[in-house]
């Protein structure tokens, strides 16, 4: 994975299409994407769409069709009705997606156990635009666990293979983890995100599954 700036020449291109806006809050349209990044640094900004793009190419893939738009602001503080822990959120109300600027998540680098890493950063991006993009294709009401697996699918599928694999070997695989997934999420989010990554990987799940999901047939509340 290249740092945000590591090619000159998509540099230069992003750079011509970052406009300036007031007082720190500069809009970056994602090239090729309907996604638009609002950010004080570039980097961020080029991160956030390098994350967007690959969540957007990764669930296209699975059958998803894409929101009209989709907004992330990044900033070194999150509304301050998200838990202090948060590096991240989507609010389904104002279709907003939040997350905190990379100085700032490189300053909670013991989130993941592992060393801050760009690779991270914009996996984080892409989890929080599945969560969008998953919202968007719910033909059910949208779950807590349904759209977390979504996210983390698309958070594991997306990160860097070496680092996928710091962080998966850390957890066992349990075959009944869904029985008991809501305390799996509520303990250990990223424990729970293992496990629906492997369940993910299984030939009998996969893009099914995540149909499924979206249709309310599995990981809701009558389920």
């Amino acid at each position: 994975m290249h740092t945000a700036l590591g090619r000159a020449a998509a540099a230069l291109f992003v750079v011509a299409l970052f406009t300036a806006q007031p007082a720190n809050a500069r809009k970056l349209k994602c090239p090729g994407l309907q996604v638009v990044v609002e950010s004080s640094r570039l980097t961020d900004a080029v991160r956030s769409c390098r994350g967007a793009r690959s969540a957007v190419r990764f669930l296209t893939a699975q059958g998803m069709a894409m929101p009209p738009s989709i907004s992330i602001k990044i900033a070194a503080r999150l509304p301050e009705d998200l838990p202090r822990s948060a590096l991240g959120a989507y609010s389904r109300n104002e279709k907003q997606i939040y997350v905190l600027d990379y100085a700032e998540f490189r300053r909670r680098h013991t989130t993941f156990k592992v060393p801050a890493d760009p690779s991270i950063y914009q996996a984080v991006i892409s989890h929080e635009v599945a969560h969008a993009i998953a919202f968007h294709n719910f033909r059910s009401e949208p779950t807590l666990l349904g759209q977390e697996y979504i996210a983390f699918v698309t958070f594991f599928t997306t990160l860097r293979p070496a680092l996928r694999q710091e962080i998966l070997w850390r957890y066992d695989y349990d075959e009944s983890w869904q029985l008991y997934a809501v305390i799996l999420y509520l303990t250990d989010a990223l424990e729970f995100g293992a496990h629906a990554y492997r369940h993910f990987l299984r030939q009998e799940n996969g893009q099914r599954y995540l149909q499924r999901i979206l249709n309310g047939e599995v990981l809701s509340i009558d389920n």
